[in-house]
């Protein structure tokens, strides 16, 4: 299954440490596909941002909105189903998330 985290949540300045800490989570704990959904214009800046703080790390791609991916999303808009509405990720909320991405994904 697919965890799809849109730029807008990643977006810099982000909080690098819980955006790090969720995708490693998902990724290794709950065996999630890490994807981040950018504009194709944006997917360099996104990537090198992305690759200078390790958040690469624990991200397999980076995707156009086109691709249209199923799967559980963080996204700041409900436009899909199985969608965890944030503005962005940090200490205050990084539990929270984690947690219903857990729940989505045992669904």
């Amino acid at each position: 299954m697919n965890l799809i985290i849109t730029s807008e949540v990643v977006k810099p300045p982000i909080d690098v440490l819980s955006v790090r800490f969720l995708t490693m989570v998902c990724q290794e704990d709950l065996n999630l596909s890490v994807l981040v959904e950018v504009l194709n214009e944006d997917k360099d800046f996104y990537y090198r941002y992305m690759k200078d703080t390790g958040l690469m790390d624990f991200v397999e791609d980076l995707i156009p909105p086109e691709y249209r991916e199923e799967g559980i999303r963080i996204d700041s808009f409900h436009n899909y189903p199985k969608t965890i509405i944030v503005k962005r990720i940090d200490l205050e909320n990084v539990v929270g998330v984690l947690g219903q991405v857990k729940f989505l994904a045992s669904v």
